[in-house]
Order: structure tokens, then sequence, then C-alpha cells
């Protein structure tokens, strides 16, 4: 896993995963707007508006790296209502949704902002 521009996360001598908290409160930012049904489109705008750098440093987020952080740990996000098209809708509801645990330390969230 390429750790280096993984934000929230390093490996330490061991090889293993490990959280950097200060990385980390942007992640579970970003995360519980989501939960709240923020798009990742607003999530990113509101880190560029906080003037929260990216993990490149950068100014401007990727909507892309946004719904990456929530994919991490959020399945099924969306479905496949017709196999034969293959056509995906987001999921409210209709099916489960499943949060991976013990894949590597995950962040906690408490619901709030």
């Amino acid at each position: 896993m390429n750790h280096s521009q993984f934000l929230g996360y390093t490996k330490n001598k061991g090889g293993h995963l490990v959280i950097v908290e200060e990385d980390a409160k942007i992640v579970r930012l970003s995360f519980n707007l989501y939960l709240k049904g923020i798009g990742c489109h607003k999530i990113k705008k509101f880190l560029e508006e906080q003037g929260i750098k990216t993990v490149t440093g950068g100014a401007e987020w990727s909507t892309a790296t946004v719904d990456q952080y929530a994919r991490m740990t959020l399945l099924q996000k969306t479905y496949v209502t017709d196999p034969l098209t293959h056509k995906q809708v987001k999921n409210h509801g209709e099916v489960t949704h499943y949060l991976v645990e013990n894949s590597h330390e995950m962040y906690c969230w408490d619901g709030g902002v």
C-alpha cells in the first residue's frame, strides 16, 4: 500500500500501518460530512475553503480523492440495478452498507463534525 501519499497513515519500522493523528482529523471530518449526506464535491469545496491542504500539500482537492477516503470503510454506496446494463445507482438504504473492519487500523468517528 502506498502510504507516502495516503492521508492519515504511515508505516512504522515493522512495516505496519499506523495512524498519523493530525492527518486523521481531516479524514474523520470528511467521513463525518459524508455520513451526513454531504457529497464529495461539497466536501472538496469545504476543505479548500478551510485552507486544509492535501496529502501532497496542495490547496486544491480532487473529488476522487475525497471519495476514495469515504470508500475505505463504507462499501456498497452504489449498487447495480440491472446486471445486463450494469447500471449503478446511489444506495439510499435499498441494500445493506458494509463497513470493513480489521483490514488495518481504522479511524474512529464520533458522528460529530
